[in-house]
């Protein structure tokens, strides 16, 4: 359906470029979202924003790339090269972080709608709860640019809690992608048998998840007959 894409391409454009070089695979993750996107727009509209905003940082981390090249050539080719002024890449690395902003929202927003419409709430939900995370992360994030002078300590602790927000939401984002990936899926998706493992603890694990899965479906329609029940009892109990 696209989640599976939308899941690596996240894990590349956020984890993978944490260095030097990093705009290059932000580039990367970001085309592979973009594709992944794409694909999602034909099911749900939510994630045309996404769609939008995945091509803009595709195309602002590819200006980004180029002083990537410049530190390249400076490192490794003992050659000096300056393709743009050093003004634009700060210009564009801030820009960048907006951008990532609206991005997140889109994201969420997306996921959040699409969950809400084929009745799977605990994404719903897990979706708000992520887009507060990366709203407290970018509260702190401003107030680390405030032009005010701050004492040392408050610097680094600013700067340790913007961290640990920025690792918190990017990790619980991948969790919450993979959940899509697992529980929502295209209605011609047909699920495949699993081959068993050569090792007879892997099969019997797999064995007793299923029991417990197909114990938890049958309860749930159950409990979904007997509240069907009662309705019915109630309406006829009404009419009379």
């Amino acid at each position: 359906m696209g989640f599976g894409w939308l899941f690596v391409g996240y894990f590349v454009a956020n984890f993978m470029s944490l260095h030097q070089f990093g705009a290059i695979f932000r580039m990367i993750g970001y085309g592979m979202m973009l594709g992944a996107s794409v694909r999602l727009c034909r099911y749900h509209r939510s994630f045309l924003g996404l769609e939008i905003l995945s091509l803009l940082m595709v195309l602002l981390c590819g200006v980004l790339s180029l002083g990537n090249a410049e530190l390249f050539a400076q490192e490794f080719l003992l050659k000096e090269l300056t393709l743009l002024p050093e003004t634009v890449y700060t210009v564009f690395g801030h820009g960048e972080q907006w951008l990532m902003l609206a991005l997140q929202a889109a994201l969420l927003w997306a996921i959040r709608s699409i969950a809400v419409d084929i009745g799977v709430p605990k994404i719903a939900v897990s979706a708000t709860r992520n887009f507060i995370f990366v709203c407290m992360y970018y509260v702190v994030y401003a107030i680390s640019l405030l032009p005010i002078p701050m004492p040392s300590v408050v610097s680094a602790t600013v700067a340790i809690i913007a961290w640990i927000l920025f690792f918190a939401w990017m990790i619980l984002n991948q969790i919450l992608l993979f959940s899509c990936y697992a529980k929502i899926c295209d209605e011609d998706d047909v699920e495949m048998e699993q081959k068993p493992s050569r090792f007879a603890f892997v099969n019997q694990f797999r064995r007793e998840v299923e029991q417990k899965e197909q114990k938890a479906r049958e309860a749930d329609a159950l409990y979904r007959e007997e509240k069907q029940k009662k309705r019915m009892e109630k309406a006829k109990r009404r009419k009379k």
